[in-house]
């Protein structure tokens, strides 16, 4: 069953333009192990230095497939650069960067 996911993390303002300038056109590389991770119809909003992230998830273990594009090591450089650029909330789940949303509507 698929699930939806919303994350959100800020972006620091000094990093602001060149994170909004790297994701306007996404590393090729990265897109495709998104989806090869089972996440798609991944979206990044920004609102001032907010981010949020939404995707749908189609796999059977998040946790595991999380992991699995955490340790590529083609996207090391990637996810060292912006994480360089974001500043975590303070509600962050542990084992997550970005902070998990709960779901509270969804009209089906």
């Amino acid at each position: 069953m698929n699930r939806r996911i919303a994350m959100v993390i800020n972006v620091r303002p000094e990093h602001r333009e060149e994170y909004l300038r790297l994701h306007k056109e996404p590393d090729p590389i990265v897109m495709q192990a998104l989806r090869d991770a089972n996440h798609v119809n991944y979206t990044i909003f920004n609102l001032g230095n907010l981010l949020v992230c939404t995707f749908t998830y189609t796999g059977k273990d998040l946790d595991a497939d999380r992991t699995r594009l955490r340790q590529r090591p083609d996207l090391q450089d990637w996810m060292q650069k912006t994480a360089n650029m974001q500043e975590q909330f303070e509600v962050t789940q542990e084992g997550n960067w970005w902070s998990v949303m709960d779901e509270v509507l969804h009209d089906v």
